[in-house]
């Protein structure tokens, strides 16, 4: 295909992605493709190059961590009573951090980044920050107890 024909078949794709999408989910016309759903802060609606998607990549690691850390700190909190408790949900994170670092070192390896290309500097990040939202949903069962449900975390100081 030449130059000069794929440039109108680009035109169509855009139109046709832009056809059946929602007013929810912004077409990036320049690349034909809909935002994903996981991709909606004001960061990624602008970010058009790779290296400003790799920045909002890390700026949503950054986001997962400080959230998982607020949750963590509320943990520690409610359970400071609890020694015994406390210390092995300490260990618990520990573990967990040690976990998600191994697991992402494992699947974006260094070595791997030159055939990877610029999207691996985005990737790594990108899956750093999902594993670290489900930690904080897992944490956050700490501080959650529905009456009757006997899985659910007893408030401490309850026999």
């Amino acid at each position: 295909m030449t130059r000069s024909a794929a440039l109108p078949l680009a035109g169509v794709l855009v139109l046709v992605v832009s056809t059946f999408t929602s007013g929810e989910r912004p077409v990036d016309k320049e690349l034909g493709i809909q935002r994903t759903p996981t991709h909606q802060s004001p960061c990624w609606q602008k970010a058009f190059t790779q290296d400003a998607m790799n920045g909002c990549a890390t700026e949503d690691l950054q986001d997962a961590d400080a959230k998982m850390n607020a949750v963590y700190e509320n943990v520690t909190r409610k359970y400071a009573g609890e020694p015994e408790k406390l210390a092995a949900i300490r260990v618990a994170q520990t573990a967990w951090l040690s976990f998600r670092d191994a697991e992402v070192d494992a699947l974006f390896q260094a070595s791997e980044r030159p055939a990877g290309g610029s999207g691996w500097l985005m990737c790594r990040p990108l899956h750093l920050a999902q594993l670290t939202k489900e930690r904080t949903e897992a944490l956050r069962t700490y501080l959650e107890y529905t009456e009757g449900d006997l899985c659910s975390q007893e408030p401490p100081g309850i026999e």
